[in-house]
């Protein structure tokens, strides 16, 4: 499972049409409402930011302030109860605020674990 999560993560980020796929894939399905796995995987991806930001040694408002946005979007990216979740535009942008790339951004070992 971790593999063909990566995978999907991968065609999405990598290959500008594997998004307009994805797009259209979901577009066939209720975009109102997200599977468990989309849950799940919204959630790690909010606990990764905060936790990349807590390593910073930031907080949410001191970290909006040095990389001059709005605290209430740094908020947002963490929010683990936001029903859309972070766009993959706002994890990259949170990537180079921290001169990471997205693969790094990825490669946790909560996106390795057998329930996404």
């Amino acid at each position: 499972m971790e593999i063909k999560l990566y995978s999907k993560i991968k065609n999405i980020l990598c290959n500008p049409s594997g998004l307009h796929d994805f797009v259209k894939k979901q577009q066939n399905c209720s975009m109102g409402q997200l599977t468990e796995e989309d849950t799940i995987l919204q959630i790690k991806i909010a606990e990764r930011i905060q936790f990349l930001r807590l390593k910073t040694g930031l907080s949410q408002t001191d970290f909006a302030q040095k990389y001059h946005i709005d605290r209430q979007v740094v908020n947002r990216w963490e929010s683990t109860r936001n029903k859309r979740g972070v766009t993959v535009y706002s994890i990259q942008k949170f990537c180079r605020m921290l001169d990471i790339t997205l693969q790094e951004f990825f490669d946790d070992d909560k996106f390795k674990e057998k329930n996404v």
